[in-house]
């Protein structure tokens, strides 16, 4: 975005503000029960998803063949150590594990709130952050860059 590069000050400044308005949170004196709450749903909930769409994603969009080839190619050696079922687990057996413990972190959150505590508590501090970090995570990149590789060409 044009208007970021001119204004890199406002940029920084508005950035550090809402990370020192987070972590405002943090220094109170709730500030542990709080992430404890944030440790349980990203533990949970982000890293299982992450997970599974990172599988689907070599599995499917970047063939996993296709891993087995490079290997095999930039160690100038035979592939032999990457088992034969290897192709078959990337695609079908993590995804379904990841998605099989989300599926059972979920029914158990929702048949009982996580260590008691308050409903508003885990949606504030537990769902809606689950649901806007990724959000987040996708939208300001589109928002900074007209492409998605700038944002890797920019870093380099």
């Amino acid at each position: 975005n044009e208007w970021c590069r001119r204004h890199p000050p406002v940029v920084v400044f508005a950035f550090c503000f809402t990370g020192f308005l987070c972590s405002i949170l943090m220094a109170s004196k709730s500030g542990y029960y709080v992430l404890d709450i944030l440790d349980h749903f990203s533990s949970a909930y982000l890293m299982l998803v992450g997970g599974a769409l990172s599988a689907i994603v070599i599995g499917w969009l970047y063939p996993a063949d296709k891993i087995v080839r490079q290997v095999k190619n930039s160690a100038n050696q035979d592939a032999f150590w990457l088992p034969f079922l290897w192709t078959y687990a990337i695609k079908f057996v993590t995804p379904a594990i990841l998605i099989l413990l989300f599926l059972y972190n979920f029914v158990r959150d929702c048949m009982r709130p996580y260590n008691g505590y308050p409903q508003w508590a885990l949606v504030c501090f537990g769902w809606v952050p689950c649901l806007i970090i990724p959000v987040l995570a996708f939208a300001i990149p589109s928002f900074l860059f007209e492409k998605p590789s700038q944002a890797f060409a920019c870093a380099g």
